[in-house]
């Protein structure tokens, strides 16, 4: 069987952030494929492990956690990944975010071992976006641009997210090596049918990881702007913020209950779902998984990017406008609607996406070769 090692600066095999979800599809379908052993830094929690899909894994290891290692490199990291690779034939190596990549470029000179590079957004972009409401993110610009071109430069294939992130990096990258791979969700675990299991008081789901500020800012906008004035007309209803990262709330109408181990209850159960999301690239997957559920949406038009636009269900409006389609939605009670379903299993699913990339990358291997 073929080996591969896989890089990555969080853990790929626990959490529940968009990030870790899409990561967790990828790698359980190489692992089905491929002998495959993993380096990665050590998430801040654990919460969701993936015993099975560790089960599978030729080998795990885990660098320790920190905050310079996370934003501004781990050679931690690079010696973990450079001992797997001393002590295993592995053919190839698939490496998830930018220093990953980077990491991967230097591994890959060294070793002389080909590689894959996955992007969850244009992270110099990204940062470039959040500092306006954290400048010292501007420090960090130039160390991802650098990485970023280079992975690009020198992948066998590089997959973007979305077609805009595409974009950027065929700017970089030799013609015909940039893919979108815009998996997003499990068709298996995140569809729309389901008996409806509606909530007495109804219930305005967030679900997203609050460690990351842009997500951590939308909560508190939801709390500060919009849940006065909905609780001027629905007072009973309870906004639900699930996820990690966030400080309790005291407030009788906020609940607080961090990671959750069936996310799909938390979905069926909601009247709303809402992603106030204002910064960030890519594709944000707690969109993508509520779309799926058939669940209604109130979303701002940021955290729409990357989705197919006119679907139903929906209405993409900025945070302050919320208040309004939430207050409609819990006075009519819409229920799930399987509208969307076609759509979004085709465009983000993980049985097509997967499929795609997984020719893709045989291709490559092959070509290279």
């Amino acid at each position: 069987m073929p080996s591969l090692l896989y890089l990555a600066p969080f853990d790929p095999t626990a959490g529940s952030s968009g990030s870790a979800v899409r990561a967790r599809l990828v790698l359980r379908f190489l692992a089905e494929r491929y002998e495959t052993h993993v380096v990665h830094l050590q998430g801040r929690h654990d919460g969701g492990r993936d015993a099975e899909l560790e089960k599978g894994l030729a080998s795990r290891t885990a660098v320790p956690y920190s905050e310079a290692g996370y934003f501004l490199g781990s050679p931690g990291l690079y010696r973990a990944a450079s001992e797997v690779l001393r002590r295993h034939p592995v053919d190839f190596l698939v490496a998830e975010f930018e220093k990953a990549g980077g990491y991967a470029w230097l591994l890959s000179r060294r070793f002389g071992r080909p590689f894959f590079y996955l992007s969850h957004n244009v992270e110099h972009r990204r940062s470039l976006d959040l500092a306006r409401q954290a400048p010292l993110r501007l420090g960090l610009v130039p160390g991802l641009y650098f990485w970023e071109r280079q992975a690009c430069r020198h992948a066998l294939a590089t997959f973007a997210i979305s077609e805009a992130d595409a974009g950027v990096f065929r700017k970089w990258a030799p013609e015909g090596r940039v893919s979108v791979l815009p998996l997003a969700f499990d068709e298996e675990v995140f569809h729309p049918l389901y008996e409806e299991e509606e909530s007495d008081p109804p219930v305005v789901l967030m679900v997203g990881n609050y460690h990351y500020a842009a997500t951590r800012e939308g909560a508190h906008r939801v709390l500060g702007q919009v849940l006065p004035r909905v609780l001027e007309r629905h007072p009973r209803a309870v906004f639900r913020f699930v996820g990690p990262g966030l400080s309790a709330v005291r407030h009788p109408n906020v609940q607080v209950p961090g990671f959750v181990g069936d996310l799909p209850a938390e979905y069926r159960r909601a009247a709303v779902v809402v992603a106030p999301i204002t910064s960030g690239g890519g594709i944000k997957i707690k969109v993508i998984e509520a779309l799926a559920m058939g669940r209604f949406l109130v979303a701002t038009p940021k955290a729409m990017e990357g989705i197919a636009p006119g679907l139903e269900h929906t209405a993409v409006v900025p945070i302050e406008d919320f208040a309004g389609p939430i207050v409609e939605a819990l006075a009519r009670r819409p229920g799930r609607s399987a509208a969307n379903w076609e759509v979004v299993s085709r465009e983000h699913g993980a049985r097509s996406c997967l499929r795609a990339m997984g020719e893709r990358m045989e291709e490559a291997v092959a070509g290279s070769s």
